[in-house]
């Protein structure tokens, strides 16, 4: 167990140190708006790669999918195909949060979602997102009418 520590300890150091050479690296306990952005594009990433292991989250984050806490994998993880071009981030950089709202493919559809991460540390450690469904018939898309995904 120890040593699992140790190299716990070790890859959080390199991850450090490499988010600061990149430029990545926030405040000591934030992160500012080029590291905001690297963890939500390194987030979309893993989730159409279906990899948690991507994500630099800290152990037991709560991931929360249409209001519903959701074990971090499943939900939109499993059906998540493409992050579309239609990208817009808000940044939070006082609170260390992002938001992203843009398009999606999953195995139904394309579809939009919402995305809001807290980083501290280095880590991810907070998640949420709204996913309405792929729109079931022409009109405006609208979680009323929306499946649940």
């Amino acid at each position: 167990m120890a040593s699992a520590i140790a190299e716990a300890g070790l890859w959080i150091l390199i991850l450090s140190a490499a988010l600061v050479q990149s430029g990545w690296a926030g405040s000591a306990t934030g992160c500012d708006r080029t590291c905001l952005e690297f963890f939500a594009n390194r987030y979309l990433a893993a989730l159409v790669a279906h990899d948690k292991s991507g994500v630099a989250a800290v152990e037991g984050v709560k991931y929360t999918e249409n209001q519903q806490i959701v074990p971090l994998g499943q939900g939109l993880w499993q059906t998540a195909v493409e992050i579309g071009s239609y990208r817009i981030y808000a940044y939070d950089v006082n609170n260390s949060q992002i938001a992203f709202m843009g398009n999606i493919r999953t195995t139904l559809g394309w579809s939009m979602m919402a995305l809001r991460l807290r980083i501290k540390d280095a880590h991810i450690t907070e998640i949420e997102t709204i996913f309405p469904g792929v729109r079931p018939a022409p009109g405006p898309m609208t979680s009323a009418r929306a499946p649940v995904g």
